[in-house]
Parts: C-alpha cells; structure tokens; sequence
C-alpha cells in the first residue's frame, strides 16, 4: 500500500470514531426540561478574570456624568475644597472607565471606593503608576461606589479644577 492510502483510511478510521463518540455521548445525556436547566445554573465569580478589570478599563465604556450624583463633570477644589459624588450602579457594563484631568497638574486627588467584591477595583487612587501628572484614570465596576475627588496638601488658594473627560 502507498503513503497516501495509510493516510485516507486513518482518516476515515478517526472520522468514523469521532461520529460514534458523538452520538453516543448525545444519547446519554438526556436532559428531561432543558430550559429550568438552564435557569438553574449558577455561574462562580473567577477572580483572576475580575483582576483583569484594569487592563481592559481603556477599551470599556466611559463614566458619564448622568451615573453620577452629583452629576457634574467639572469640580472647582478653589470653592469646596473635597466632592462625594455617588457612582450609581450600571448592569449594562461590567466596568466603566473615568478619565479625570486635574488643572495645574498634581492639584487634586482622585480615589474611588468601590461596592464590588473584587479587591483589585474595589479600591484605587490617583496616585498609582498608571496615572500620568494631567490624567487621572479610574476603573469603575459594574456596582458603583464612590468617588473622592479632594485638593491635594498643602491647602491654598490658587484656581485647582478637574474634570470628567
């Protein structure tokens, strides 16, 4: 026999084993209702995919200013010198991004405490190392939270702004 005839009945062999497999295992499977089988089932939390929430914050949807309480997208730290805004929650998106630009740089600080129970955004401030000196970067989780928009120390009285981009 040639090379080429070895390989085609290999073939035919694999082929024949795969469709025997499949329908062997299709019948012993038999699910009497499949639709309360599927609303039974309950998905576990994978933490090592939540961790991921920062790396993919850049390509997630914007923070806007209506998910917000106050809704507001500047904050002039020279009239009140701290904001609370309230994040409200959002089941749509599992995170959200918030870009804040702080005018002059480093005047502010921006933190966010979250109510999702990933520790990986449930807690983040503008000093990290993924910030740069005129932005402020935030990863926003599906659950909301809050964010601490406050003048950065020493106090003066110089203009300090920052803004929801």
């Amino acid at each position: 026999m040639s090379g080429t005839k070895v390989v085609v009945i290999v073939l035919v062999v694999i082929a024949v084993l795969f469709v025997v497999l499949a329908v062997w295992g299709a019948s012993q499977e038999k699910s009497v209702n499949p639709t309360t089988d599927r609303q039974k089932f309950e998905s576990t939390p994978h933490p090592q995919l939540q961790s991921l929430g920062g790396l993919l914050s850049p390509f997630s949807p914007k923070l806007d200013p209506t998910q917000m309480q106050p809704s507001q997208k500047t904050f002039d730290l020279r009239l009140h010198p701290s904001y609370q805004i309230t994040v409200l929650p959002d089941s749509k998106n599992k995170f959200r991004q918030a870009k804040f630009k702080a005018t002059p740089d480093r005047c502010a600080r921006v933190s966010f405490d979250g109510h999702s129970s990933s520790a990986s955004v449930n807690s983040q401030d503008s000093d990290s190392k993924d910030n740069t000196e005129h932005q402020l970067n935030l990863a926003i989780p599906e659950e909301g939270g809050r964010i601490t928009v406050q003048r950065e120390l020493p106090l003066n009285n110089g203009p300090c702004t920052v803004q929801l981009e």
